[in-house]
C-alpha cells in the first residue's frame, strides 16, 4: 500500500485567492466539500500494477490534490473557480513531488452530473483502461 499523502496543512489559513475570479475556499458551495479519489489503471505490466491514484480533498479552509503512481507523485495546494456544475482548479503551490501541475491551466476540473462526479486533467492520459465518458473519468466522493 502507498502512503497517504493528503493530510492537514501546516498553515491551513493560506489564501486561495490569486485574483477576483477565484473563490475563497469558504465560498465554495457545500456540495463540493469532501474527499474525492480515483484509481486509474494502465493494466498489468510484467505482473505488476501500473497506474495512478488521484485524490482531491476539499475542506472549508484548503484544497489539496495528490497523485501517487508508478514513478510519479505530487501534492499540490489548489485554488478554485466555480463554473456552474464545474469546479476548476489551478495550482497555487506545489507542496511535494512533481511540479508539472504548475504548467497545467487548469490542473483539474471536477464536474457534478446527476449526483455523480467526474474528473478531467492533463495528469490523466488516454492510455488508462478505465472507462471515460464525455464528462471525464468518474471519481468517487466520500
Amino acid at each position: 500500500m502507498g502512503r497517504e499523502i493528503l493530510g492537514e496543512l501546516v498553515n491551513p489559513s493560506i489564501s486561495t485567492t490569486k485574483d477576483a475570479s477565484l473563490l475563497e475556499v469558504s465560498d465554495i458551495d457545500k456540495k463540493w466539500i469532501g474527499n474525492y479519489s480515483v484509481k486509474l489503471n494502465y493494466g498489468e505490466t510484467q505482473g505488476l500494477y501500473s497506474g495512478l491514484t488521484i485524490k482531491i480533498m476539499i475542506k472549508k479552509d484548503s484544497i489539496l490534490a495528490s497523485g501517487e503512481g508508478y514513478q510519479i507523485g505530487f501534492k499540490d495546494l489548489l485554488s478554485a473557480n466555480n463554473d456552474g456544475n464545474k469546479l476548476i482548479f489551478n495550482q497555487l503551490k506545489n507542496l511535494e513531488g512533481n511540479d508539472l501541475g504548475s504548467t497545467m491551466k487548469p490542473e483539474f476540473i471536477l464536474i457534478e452530473q446527476g449526483g455523480k462526479y467526474y474528473i478531467q486533467s492533463e495528469w490523466i492520459d488516454s492510455e488508462f483502461v478505465n472507462k471515460k465518458n464525455n464528462l471525464g473519468y468518474e471519481i468517487e466522493k466520500k
